[in-house]
């Protein structure tokens, strides 16, 4: 709990903040956005490749910039981020993705006045139309258009994989319980696209609760731990019944795919992931 040494409340400390930021003339117009606070790693990833690294003034605990934005300021938690320091320095814009948690910071730097703009990744052709309206928001139209060039070439030259069968694929998304990528998830259509199947291909929604005795059934002959929440991949075939897998029992565990987290769903996931996705599948075919 934040305790505040004066009389003044959060309310109208976040008022005070937000008149001074409209005073002072630096609201959103017909100008770019120069002062951007991003509350979503892949929104954050999306502005650095477009060349906006220097504008951006405030991003959560989890953003994978943190490194190469020093100078942003950290506005707590991906989860719960904190209203007063995002007021505090006075953006003109503030990005979100649909993430229910976030709802009520929106809607209370909307009702400040605040230019707020939500994001929704569903699927990998998502990631292009973030990247275009991104683009258009921030006066870097030309550059989206190239960025998002590069991903529909890249895109096209897995859209048709060849070779033998596609091996089966469990993509753990988090465990104890367990997660996995479903048919609404852009995951999903990462694994399909790079020559797997998907295990819970099938299944609704965009990450169901899976249970072990489903995964030891499909078989899978590969498994990903997306990195959130999956563990130590040497541990995977200690679980019970696990040994017994045709993943496990060939060592084709893999802990994320590179260095970009998996569960991010910005352009490098494409031009990063989705080729050593492609390679490690590739291996599999029977």
């Amino acid at each position: 709990m934040i305790r505040h040494k004066s009389a003044v409340g959060p309310a109208a400390f976040l008022a005070a903040v937000c008149l001074g930021f409209f005073l002072s003339g630096s609201a959103a117009g017909s100008e770019p956005p120069r002062r951007i606070v991003s509350l979503a790693p892949s929104l954050t990833e999306t502005l650095v490749d477009l060349g906006l690294g220097e504008r951006i003034v405030g991003l959560t605990e989890q953003d994978n910039c943190r490194p190469v934005l020093k100078k942003a300021v950290t506005v707590g938690f991906y989860i719960q981020p904190n209203l007063e320091k995002i007021a505090a320095l006075k953006p003109d814009l503030v990005l979100f993705d649909v993430y229910p948690g976030q709802a009520e910071t929106r809607r209370r730097l909307a009702g400040l006045g605040l230019k707020v703009e939500s994001f929704e990744v569903r699927r990998l052709s998502d990631i292009l139309a973030v990247t275009d309206r991104l683009g258009g928001l921030t006066g870097r139209i030309r550059e989206a258009g190239r960025l998002n060039r590069r991903l529909k070439a890249q895109l096209e030259r897995y859209r048709n994989p060849a070779g033998p069968g596609r091996p089966r694929v469990y993509l753990e998304v988090g465990h104890d319980p367990y997660f996995s990528a479903g048919r609404d998830s852009f995951l999903h259509e990462l694994i399909e696209l790079a020559g797997g199947r998907n295990i819970a291909g099938s299944l609704p929604g965009a990450y169901p609760r899976v249970d072990a005795e489903f995964i030891i059934a499909a078989d899978p002959e590969v498994i990903i731990l997306s990195g959130m929440d999956s563990g130590d991949a040497r541990a995977v075939g200690r679980r019970p019944g696990w040994d017994r897998l045709s993943a496990v029992r060939s060592g084709r565990i893999h802990s994320g795919l590179g260095t970009h987290p998996l569960t991010t769903p910005s352009p490098r996931l494409i031009l990063e992931n989705l080729p050593v996705l492609h390679r490690i599948l590739n291996s599999a075919r029977r």
